[in-house]
């Protein structure tokens, strides 16, 4: 009978032994840390900034209608560098508190949307978006 709680080891010298599993963040990708320092830039966006952040990461910015406001704003110089931090967050602060992450796990794709405002990555190809109607709000009210 095996133990299910039993975690696999190697020995790595005489008084080494190591885990055979992988880190929390090989598992979930957004809690790699990260630290960033943004090239230089007179005009750099936080689209630009959220791409460089996003190298290398396993991840990719969409490229939905609605996140393209976001992405073009100019970088706050308080952004030019980042971290150490997850990279869940440092996205979130490039984003700001007026815009939610959502992440396509299937695509590794990272998109913004307004808070609040519904989410299409997962229904949609990537870089779509269907408005989904806000069964709270009269029709009259809805965009």
């Amino acid at each position: 009978m095996v133990d299910q709680g039993l975690v696999p080891v190697a020995r790595y010298g005489r008084y080494t032994l190591v885990e055979l599993v992988p880190e929390p963040a090989q598992r979930d990708l957004l809690q790699q840390a990260v630290e960033v320092s943004i090239p230089p830039m007179l005009d750099a966006s936080v689209g630009d900034a959220m791409r460089h952040v996003l190298l290398r990461s396993g991840y990719r910015l969409c490229d939905a209608a609605e996140a393209a406001t976001l992405y073009a704003l100019p970088l706050p110089a308080a952004h030019l560098r980042l971290g150490p931090l997850m990279l869940r967050d440092a996205l979130l602060t490039l984003a700001g508190p007026a815009w939610e992450l959502s992440v396509d796990d299937l695509t590794r794709q990272v998109c913004f949307s307004r808070h609040g405002a519904p989410t299409f990555l997962s229904a949609n190809p990537p870089g779509t978006a269907t408005p989904v109607p806000d069964a709270d709000r009269p029709e009259e009210l809805q965009p």
